[in-house]
């Protein structure tokens, strides 16, 4: 009797990418203006730019003053005037249907 059995050889692979995303903020003409990028190869067009104010809330998708869609024209008049402590932020949700999460976070400077 012949022995059949066979050897199952398993190949591990592994790749590693890293992707970066930008915001800034600046002041025009006395208002805060945002600008971001990002270099990564996927859009999720729920992104979200945010401004708040006070503090961050729990829910990054409440309680904001100004907001616009990440996937939406740059550089970007919050129309807000530029003052110290304005919270910002480009949120993302977790997954699909999930609730939103902060992917970055800046503080206005004086």
């Amino acid at each position: 009797m012949e022995n059949n059995e066979s050897t199952l050889e398993t190949v591990k692979q592994s790749v590693t990418a890293r992707f970066e995303w930008k915001l800034k903020a600046f002041k025009k003409n006395g208002n805060l203006w945002l600008e971001w990028s990002t270099n990564a190869p996927f859009n999720n067009s729920k992104d979200k730019i945010e401004v708040y104010q006070n503090e961050w809330p729990s829910n990054p998708n409440s309680s904001a003053i100004s907001w616009t869609y990440a996937n939406q024209a740059v550089p970007w008049d919050t129309g807000l005037a530029w003052i110290p402590n304005l919270l910002c932020a480009r949120i993302t949700p977790s997954g699909p249907n999930e609730a939103y999460v902060y992917l970055e976070q800046l503080i206005t400077a004086g």
